[in-house]
């Protein structure tokens, strides 16, 4: 039948159909071309983060240093105020992903909370 193949020698196969191994051939030539052009693409997240703000290991050092200053006005990790804390760093970042500048906000310069401020929350 077309399509079915021959067993030869060890583990190598001949197929019948000719048209068949052209097929399979073009496909894994297919497959290894868009394999290459998804390596050559940057994505626009990484792209974004690179241009103009802080490169992505130090922002992110910063943001962790920012929220560790937020997340230490409260004197024990269990009270009231740590969660109130907790809350104005996650609002923070979610703020500033929707405004697309997350990349790009500094912050090591970033204001800490007042404590009134948090208890407004």
């Amino acid at each position: 039948a077309a399509g079915d193949h021959v067993e030869e020698g060890e583990g190598e196969y001949e197929y019948e159909d000719e048209d068949e191994e052209d097929e399979v051939s073009r496909a894994a030539a297919r497959r290894e071309r868009e394999e290459e052009d998804e390596q050559e693409e940057e994505p626009p997240a990484k792209a974004a983060k690179t241009e103009g703000g802080p490169s992505a290991p130090a922002m992110k050092l910063g943001l962790q240093d920012w929220a560790a200053r937020v997340n230490d006005l409260a004197p024990d990790p269990e009270c009231e105020l740590a969660q109130k804390c907790r809350d104005f760093v996650r609002r923070r970042i979610l703020r500033a992903h929707a405004e697309g500048n997350l990349h790009a906000v500094n912050w090591g310069e970033e204001p800490t909370p007042s404590l009134d401020e948090l208890m407004a929350l």
